[in-house]
């Protein structure tokens, strides 16, 4: 990849700092969304949701004892997911993750500095699919230098 090619993550547009508020702030306000407007499920729209997994747990742990019976889901990235992780996950009601896969060849994530691997790819959604939760991969395609046996890779 070109030096003067920036790769188009979060924290070049957002920053490195993040915010997090407590669990059970979350969960309080996604009671009242409950009660007041009557949802059922809830998506969290953070692309690296598992990056402190101390939040996820303290999250799902508020979550089940409440039974507020919502189904939610996620977007994070499978190197930041483990088996235990994703069963306190799916206890707490999660029911799909949405996996920023990216490519299936190890060329194309290396000059993307995605700093995962297709192996780690394959191993969260078999850990998903063992455990119910439904999943999603998001791929990109004509990212710089990558070919079409990249893309083959990526099929």
């Amino acid at each position: 990849m070109s030096k003067s090619f920036p790769p188009y993550i979060s924290k070049n547009i957002f920053g490195r700092k993040t915010r997090f508020r407590s669990a059970k702030n979350v969960v309080d306000e996604l009671s009242l969304l409950k009660d007041k407007y009557k949802i059922d499920g809830f998506f969290i729209l953070d692309d690296t949701f598992t990056i402190n997994k101390v939040y996820v747990l303290n999250i799902c742990e508020e979550l089940k004892p409440r039974k507020i019976d919502l189904i939610w889901g996620c977007e994070t990235r499978p190197n930041l997911v483990n088996k235990d992780l994703l069963a306190e996950m799916e206890k707490a009601g999660c029911i799909q993750i949405d996996f920023g896969v990216e490519s299936g060849s190890q060329k194309v994530l290396d000059n993307l500095q995605k700093d995962i691997t297709p192996s780690q790819s394959i191993k969260a959604f078999s850990i998903c699919r063992e455990l119910g939760i439904r999943t999603f991969a998001n791929f990109m395609i004509n990212n710089p230098e990558e070919t079409w046996e990249d893309i083959e890779k990526t099929k």
